[in-house]
């Protein structure tokens, strides 16, 4: 899904609309990756091998038992990217989709289907995953490398996870907590989760973007919904461009934000729309807002939950 990446050195924002599906199977036998998993009953935890950076959430993978490589965990991706030079590397053939997924601007990204592939992450029971094929340009991974994919609702379809951004660590759980925060409700739409909030007093839908580098997005779709156009006229522009070529959007003040029972004033937002998305959402929570939170996404059930941690407090 969206995905918007801010490169402080030039003040830009980039994004990228990732979408489609491929049915996958085959078989890996990975070595052991990441720390062991937590006992705990019922409720266990599978500890994932993830490197923290920014806020974003990278995790270490390995496909059909090719060599170790980062990936970042983008909640608003649907199914999963490869980038071709890692699946030719872990033995995926690629065959030609053409230009046919969509991002910012009015190009088209050459896309591949890829053969059978097979995930292995840490711990967990090597698995079929979804994937496409695309590039990433300037995409970087948490050692500075160019990053391998982009691991979305393919791989998190049916699962309990938590970020615990504080401690920088990230999980599933088998079964969900009992306590610890309010649980609101998660809309799938695509395998991509969102969510309500509210924006001065207004209710609309938004998405749940770990991949996305930036604290609030508001489309002008939501400020039309809300009655809140003064806002634009606030603004200041700023470059933005992706996959599909520039896109403008503006940064400025954001209308007072209220989810999950907290009331959250002083917010900055990016002004822009999500592209040629269809999902009907018209905000997004990127990775600057979900970092000063615990956050839990339990897809199987269909909620989210955010406790605030010592950097929201």
């Amino acid at each position: 899904m969206t995905r918007l990446h801010h490169n402080p050195a030039f003040g830009a924002l980039r994004c990228a609309l990732l979408a489609s599906a491929f049915l996958l199977s085959t078989a890996c036998s990975p070595s052991p990756r990441g720390d062991p998993p937590v006992k705990a009953g019922p409720a266990a935890l599978a500890a994932l091998p993830a490197a923290f950076r920014n806020g974003l959430v990278f995790v270490k993978v390995a496909i059909n038992g090719g060599p170790d490589a980062w990936m970042d965990l983008d909640t608003g991706t649907s199914p999963s990217i490869v980038v071709p030079a890692y699946a030719r590397a872990a033995g995926l053939t690629l065959t030609t989709k053409g230009k046919d997924t969509e991002g910012f601007g009015s190009q088209k990204i050459e896309t591949f289907a890829t053969s059978a592939a097979v995930l292995c992450v840490g711990h967990e029971r090597p698995r079929a995953v979804e994937f496409e094929s695309i590039e990433l340009p300037g995409m970087r991974g948490p050692e500075a490398q160019p990053l391998s994919g982009l691991l979305g609702q393919s791989f998190l379809a049916g699962k309990i996870v938590v970020f615990d951004y504080q401690n920088q660590k990230l999980f599933f759980r088998g079964t969900p907590e009992a306590n610890g925060g309010i649980d609101v409700p998660m809309t799938l739409v695509g395998g991509v989760p969102l969510v309500r909030i509210a924006l001065d007093g207004h209710e609309v839908t938004a998405l749940v973007d770990t991949g996305g580098t930036y604290g609030l997005l508001v489309t002008p779709k939501a400020l039309k919904q809300t009655g809140l156009q003064r806002y634009l006229k606030l603004s200041r522009k700023v470059r933005t461009t992706g996959h599909g070529g520039e896109q403008a959007a503006t940064v400025d003040k954001a209308p007072t934000l209220t989810f999950a029972g907290m009331v959250i004033p002083g917010l900055s937002a990016v002004y822009t729309s999500l592209g040629t998305t269809t999902i009907p959402a018209v905000a997004s929570l990127g990775k600057d807002f979900l970092k000063h939170y615990r956050v839990t996404l339990n897809y199987a059930a269909g909620t989210a939950r955010f406790e605030p941690n010592e950097l929201r407090r």
